[in-house]
């Protein structure tokens, strides 16, 4: 059986994710609950000292396109970036894509970086984790300290 160029790719993704992935519930506070990470790191961090937190549109089908995406690994394997990818339809109704208001979505990226103190951090999303992205940047005491103003 010869492997085509895409099935050595799909077949690579596949064991990146296996290899690499590991999944943390992170309780976030006693009215929001808890939300699911997915935690993808390159083999060897290096002295890449950034994670990306990416953030998923509303389709709970599409929740995990980071995990394979060309973007994920390129970002892990050439730049070797920690890539944590936080499930908004993981935890309860109240932080579900769609419901969750701007103060909740900014509490829970707060925690998360908090979780990863040593750690710089790129916030991206895509359609509605982009909205809340913004939002997060323009309004966060955390984008402010780390602007400098």
């Amino acid at each position: 059986m010869k492997l085509t160029d895409m099935s050595l790719v799909c077949l690579s993704l596949y064991l990146l994710i296996c290899v690499y992935g590991e999944e943390l519930v992170l309780p976030i506070s006693n009215s929001l609950g808890s939300i699911r990470l997915n935690i993808l790191s390159p083999p060897n961090l290096g002295r890449s000292r950034i994670s990306i937190i990416a953030i998923h549109g509303m389709n709970p089908m599409l929740k995990d396109e980071y995990r394979t995406s060309f973007l994920s690994q390129t970002l892990l394997n050439k730049y070797k970036y920690q890539l944590i990818l936080p499930d908004f339809h993981s935890g309860g109704e109240e932080i579900a894509p769609g419901k969750c208001s701007y103060e909740d979505f900014n509490i829970i990226v707060e925690k998360i970086m908090s979780q990863f103190q040593d750690r710089k951090f790129v916030l991206m999303g895509k359609s509605w984790g982009g909205n809340m992205s913004v939002n997060f940047a323009v309004h966060s005491l955390t984008m402010r300290r780390s602007l400098g103003n």
